[in-house]
């Protein structure tokens, strides 16, 4: 999050936001979302749960005995909503969101929209970015090739700006004062890129830092025994974790065990991110 090229101060921020629980923030055309409870568990960690859905839907229900439907108007008094769990960890050097993913339900594109929005009053016109974490899955792909020909790289400006790592794609980014860089090459006809150096290097290095801000990557190439090159992004290298929920327990239950959940997932996440960054 940024106020121009200037990050915000998170402390304050979501020490704003504990002010705002309740209240109906309408973040689309269709869909309106309210933090329903936002709990600081230690310094720099919140564990928030929003409502979201479109106030102006009516529900349908199933009655199985019968086979007929009954429709709910929603009212004034209430409508019907999702419930979205967000696990969110900050430190003097890394920003980890856990966000549950639920149909209906608050995405990191609407999660966005909202801070954007709740915020506008007290801190004016910010910008905010929620990027995927890389997994590890995706190295272990660009390991396999055989021969790369073309690799790219988009980042957007990180918490607290492009020195937060030193290559030459974040280096570059930081003297041009950019907003956001991308970085490409192309082997020549039938050659490989450097798959130790170079931009393969920068690739590797930036999507295995804790604050890595990362909003694509594209490797292509050919693998042993393969008769065509092959084409690899991040959709389907994204840091997940499956969350197991009790359905017999209450929604107060169910999210306590989601926090529970995500804050072991969040600590695996820094602490092998951390590590990485040290080797």
């Amino acid at each position: 999050m940024h106020k121009g090229n200037e990050p915000i101060n998170y402390g304050n921020f979501f020490e704003f936001l504990m002010t705002m629980t309740g209240v109906e923030v309408d973040i689309s055309r269709d869909y309106t979302a309210v933090l329903q409870g936002i709990e600081m568990e230690s310094a720099g960690t919140f564990a928030l749960t929003f409502i979201g859905g479109d106030p102006n839907e009516n529900t349908i229900f199933f009655d199985r005995a019968t086979g007929s439907t009954e429709e709910e108007s929603a009212s004034e008094r209430r409508w019907r909503g999702k419930l979205t769990r967000a696990y969110f960890s900050f430190t003097d050097g890394a920003r980890v969101l856990a966000l549950e993913g639920v149909r209906s339900g608050i995405t990191a594109n609407l999660l966005e929209k909202y801070f954007r929005k709740v915020s506008s009053d007290s801190f004016g016109r910010i910008s905010v970015e929620i990027s995927p974490l890389t997994s590890p899955s995706f190295i272990e792909e660009i390991e396999q090739f055989e021969r790369i020909r073309l690799a790219s790289i988009e980042v957007g400006r990180p918490n607290y700006g492009f020195n937060d790592l030193e290559n030459a794609l974040f280096s570059t980014a930081d003297a041009s004062d950019a907003q956001s860089a991308s970085l490409s090459a192309k082997a020549p006809r039938g050659e490989s890129l450097n798959k130790n150096e170079g931009i393969v290097d920068v690739i590797k290095e930036t999507v295995e830092t804790p604050n890595p801000s990362v909003r694509n990557v594209v490797i292509e190439g050919r693998k042993p025994g393969a008769s065509r090159d092959q084409r690899v992004t991040l959709e389907k290298h994204q840091e997940r974790t499956d969350i197991s929920i009790n359905e017999s327990q209450s929604a107060a239950q169910q999210t306590e065990s989601i926090f529970e959940q995500m804050r072991r997932a969040v600590t695996n996440v820094l602490s092998r991110r951390t590590q990485t960054r040290s080797e």
